[in-house]
Parts: C-alpha cells; structure tokens; sequence
C-alpha cells in the first residue's frame, strides 16, 4: 500500500550548516533516544504522548544523511503503532546566500 507523502517547505535566516546541526541536535529531544550514530545513519527511539486519533505511541527508526550534508533519510524499523514512517529533510541554500530552504517530506500510516 503506497502511502500519501506530506512536503511542507521553508526558508530560515541562517546558513545551511546550522539547519543541519539542529536537526543532529533534535536526536536527542526530550522524547527522543539517541540508540547508535556511526557519522552518516542514526537510530532514534522516540515516544509520542498524544497524537490525534492514535494517542501515544512509540518508533524506532533510522536517519541516513548524506555525504553532502544536504539529506537526511528516515525509515521506519519497528513500532507499536505506526505501519509507515518514513521521509526525508532536504536543506538547500537560499537564493541570497545567508539562508536556507528546508523541506520536509513525511508518510505516516498508524
């Protein structure tokens, strides 16, 4: 079953390399369990407390970036609610130079 993918994109006033180093910093939230990173693939463990209609659930899965430091794939390993999850974070220099064009696109089947 193919699954809709969501795309949300932004432009942030700041360099492409600091979007990247925030969304590394992100594995490590408050919900968010940091299990292995071996420089280009992560496993995350993270628990949502209260999405709507599924309530809390909890996923483990793993993002692989790019050697260009300008993807980030992640993919689903294991969860007790979700079916997909899986997407990606493209980070793209702005058009001026001192910002930068993220988008995020997300498939979600709980």
């Amino acid at each position: 079953v193919k699954v809709p993918e969501v795309k949300q994109s932004m432009t942030v006033n700041t360099k492409p390399e600091h979007v990247w180093e925030a969304i590394q910093h992100e594995r490590k939230g408050m919900d968010r369990t940091l299990l292995s990173y071996d420089g280009k693939e992560a496993t995350i463990d993270e628990k949502f407390a209260s999405l709507p209609i599924v309530g809390a659930a909890t996923c483990t899965y793993i993002e692989k970036e790019s050697s260009t430091n300008e993807r980030i794939d992640y993919a689903l390993l294991r969860s007790d609610r979700f079916i997909v999850f899986q997407g990606s974070w493209i980070i793209s220099p702005g058009k001026d130079g001192s910002s930068t064009v993220v988008e995020l696109s997300n498939a979600i089947d709980p």
